[in-house]
Parts: structure tokens; sequence; C-alpha cells
């Protein structure tokens, strides 16, 4: 075995390769964007308060996060007072 070789459990590791990994992993970094985790979530949004006849008025709208993206429905009275 020369002294360019390194025996890890029985298996020779040539340090050669272990450069060209740590730049194939660099590559894929650049290539490949990292993931984050994003959980898929609902909920209601506050638009605004009305007085419709003297009473007050809650307004809010339904919203969605799916895979990072969301969007809102439209507003509509949710409740009585602010």
């Amino acid at each position: 075995m020369s002294g360019h070789h390194v025996s890890v459990m029985g298996m020779e590791k040539n340090p050669m390769n272990s450069v060209l990994g740590r730049i194939g992993d660099r590559v894929l970094e650049r290539l490949v964007p990292k993931t984050t985790a994003k959980a898929d979530t609902s909920f209601w949004s506050r638009c605004y308060c009305g007085t419709v006849d003297g009473t007050t008025y809650r307004y809010e709208r339904y919203c969605h996060v799916v895979g990072g993206h969301s969007s809102c429905g439209p507003c509509e009275i949710r409740g009585i007072g602010c």
C-alpha cells in the first residue's frame, strides 16, 4: 500500500477522492438551493372595522399558506366589536 492511501475498515481511501468529493459538494450547494421547512397553514387576518346601523363589526379574511406561498380570500364580517 502506498503512502497516499489510507485503509478505513478494510477499504482503501484515496485523498484525491476526498478532495473531489468536497468540490462536488460545493458545486451542488450552488446549483441546488437549500430547502427550508415551511409548514402549510390557514388563519384569519383582520381587514378593518366598520359600523352598520350603529353596530360595529370586525371584518376579517381567511388566508392560506401552502408551500411558502400565501393567499387570502375576501374580507367578511367575523364578529361584533373591534
